[in-house]
């Protein structure tokens, strides 16, 4: 409506075993995130939640006993402020629970400070300068709490076929006594080469955590990765991410191709530093206004830098 912009997008399934010691599981994602104008233009407030499963052995395969449920929960007020004709400054508070339906030891509250500066410097783009807290405190066990800082340029471009956004900057972790700073930066450039077809690239480097993940995670289905790998462990990480996707829309074909390359490297825990590269295809074709069907392939190789005495590759397709 003209006050409130509200969506889902959910892709579950619930699967019975019977095998009494596996216990019945709901899988896949649900996304779910509604947006109230409190102040047309000027003020608003969001909720978000973000539904899915994470893995509690990374050196072992995903299945009913090596996997769990995410359920993240935010809350986000937000203020957008004009400062002349060409500048604004926005606000924005988040406050989410993460929680894990086994593992407490890792579930946590996550308060979250953003302020942004930008600049109009034509019609399609402009830059901007932010800056960002997020305080993440463990619920249920005596563990220190970190903080990751965040201070990064910005550029956004709406382009004629497509659109262009740039973030370069630096991020801080700290917990207790320890302390570390390490480039930041996010790259997205999409491209429509034809009208049927687009093309995308993301590279990006950032300190994140297993709840932030989550809700970054593509939607599982045959138009998107079928695994979810947030590792459910209670250590923030650095990740390292480069990848490029493919999607070409026909009449009633939808054809798309993706491939992704991760490095995660954990912070205090060594033991999960991992590489890893995820690959998709999907082939999707309507039958029918009420009938389709399709045909996705993934594949996931990852390679374990640090796994003394484990298993140090594994795959899933």
């Amino acid at each position: 409506s003209t006050r409130v912009d509200a969506s889902i997008d959910a892709d579950l399934e619930y699967r019975s075993y019977s095998l009494d010691t596996l216990d019945d599981e709901t899988l896949r994602s649900l996304n779910a995130a509604g947006e109230v104008d409190i102040v047309e233009d000027r003020f608003s407030w969001e909720l978000t939640d973000a539904y899915g499963q994470g893995i509690r052995d990374p050196f072992a395969g995903i299945g009913p006993g090596n996997r769990e449920k995410v359920n993240v929960v935010g809350t986000a007020p937000r203020a957008d402020l004009p400062l002349g004709d060409r500048t604004s400054l926005e606000l924005r508070g988040t406050h989410s629970e993460r929680r894990f339906d086994e593992s407490t030891q890792v579930d946590s509250d996550s308060l979250l400070y953003e302020l942004s500066l930008y600049r109009q410097i034509s019609l399609t783009a402009r830059v901007g300068i932010g800056a960002s807290t997020n305080e993440v405190e463990y619920v249920d066990v005596i563990a220190p709490k970190y903080r990751i800082d965040r201070l990064g340029l910005r550029y956004e471009k709406e382009l004629a076929t497509g659109r262009v956004l740039a973030d370069v900057g630096k991020n801080k972790i700290s917990s207790g006594g320890f302390e570390s700073d390490e480039p930041l930066y996010n790259f997205v450039w999409t491209r429509s080469l034809t009208a049927r077809s687009e093309l995308s690239l993301r590279a990006a480097r950032e300190i994140t955590d297993a709840g932030t993940s989550l809700g970054n995670a593509i939607v599982p289905g045959l138009e998107g990765s079928s695994f979810t790998d947030v590792v459910v462990a209670p250590n923030p990480f650095e990740q390292r991410r480069f990848g490029v996707s493919y999607v070409l829309t026909m009449s009633r074909t939808v054809v798309s191709a993706g491939l992704d390359s991760f490095k995660d490297e954990y912070i205090a825990n060594g033991v999960y530093d991992n590489d890893w590269t995820a690959v998709h295809l999907s082939f999707v074709r309507t039958i029918s206004p009420r009938l389709s069907f399709g045909v996705g392939y993934d594949k996931i190789d990852r390679d374990f830098t640090h796994a003394a005495g484990a298993q140090p590759d594994g795959r899933d397709n």
